[in-house]
């Protein structure tokens, strides 16, 4: 079982459960990470950033697969459709 969470030192952190290790350090945002969200099938974390932008990280690596970018404002809220097809930021 892993923890994730999000910070205002700009990173998100990946956590054993069981062991409290840190597993990977999730860095590459310009603003404190305000909300996360898994995708469904528990591969992929999503982040949103007072830097106007969502990341899509892969759990496993911490590798940022891709970085969202087109808001006016911080992203404060997200959501993963249940299928896992779908992004919602607000």
């Amino acid at each position: 079982d892993k923890l994730i969470t999000g910070s205002t030192d700009h990173t998100a952190a990946v956590w054993s459960v069981e062991t409290g290790e840190r597993l990977q350090l999730l860095k590459g945002h310009n603003g404190s990470i305000g909300c996360l969200a898994v995708c469904p099938a528990g591969d992929k974390l999503i982040t949103g950033s007072a830097d106007n932008t969502a990341a899509v990280w892969s759990v496993e690596t911490g590798e940022r697969l891709q970085l969202l970018k087109g808001h006016d404002g911080s992203i404060e809220c997200l959501a993963v459709c249940p299928a896992g097809d779908k992004l919602i930021t607000g």
